[in-house]
Order: structure tokens, then C-alpha cells, then sequence
């Protein structure tokens, strides 16, 4: 589904999904942030260097798992984007809203 498709999915079905919270990432698309890197680097192009940090930070997470089984028995619903497809469509609309982005940050 498209973004607005599933807005108004997800508003068609409130009475289904009231009070209830859904995580919509994890199972079949679950990457690390080495792996995640690695893709955007293909993506866009660039290289970047990656160093390993010893010391755990306080706010690290030591692992994180996320699972879309709660959506999927409530809605049989499921991701059908790779996570190639969603980094690369991210990487698009940055491109296209470089100029309003830029204006946001600095």
C-alpha cells in the first residue's frame, strides 16, 4: 500500500486497531546498522567509514528486536518492500526536498 493508501486503510479499520499499537517493522526486513550502512552506500553512492566503538554508551541499545506478527494476525497484512526499495525511495524524496530540508536544518 502507498502511504495515503494505508492512512486511509488504517482510518477505515480504527474500530479494529482502537487503542491498540502496532509495530510495522522487523520479521523479513530486520538489518543491522552495519548492514543498513552498507545498503545506503550502494544506494547513494558514497562511502562511509565505520569504526568500532569498545565502550557501550548509556543510551546503546544491547539488542533490538521488532516483530510485525500483532499486525499481520490482526490485518494479514505484511511489508512487500525490501528494504533496498524503502531506502532507496527514502533517498529519492531526499533528493527531491533537498532544498526544503536544508532550510529545516540550518
Amino acid at each position: 500500500l502507498s502511504t495515503m493508501s494505508w492512512h486511509i486503510f488504517v482510518s477505515t479499520m480504527s474500530w479494529h486497531l482502537s487503542g491498540s499499537a502496532y509495530n510495522v517493522g522487523g520479521n523479513e526486513i530486520n538489518l543491522s546498522l552495519l548492514e543498513t550502512t552498507r545498503l545506503c552506500e550502494t544506494i547513494t553512492g558514497n562511502k562511509i567509514t565505520i569504526k568500532s566503538e569498545p565502550s557501550t554508551r548509556p543510551a546503546d541499545l544491547p539488542i533490538y528486536i521488532t516483530s510485525n506478527q500483532k499486525i499481520y494476525n490482526t490485518l494479514n497484512w505484511k511489508p512487500k518492500r525490501n528494504a533496498g526499495n524503502i531506502l532507496n525511495d527514502i533517498y529519492l524524496w531526499i533528493n527531491d526536498n533537498e532544498k526544503t530540508l536544508s532550510a529545516l536544518i540550518n
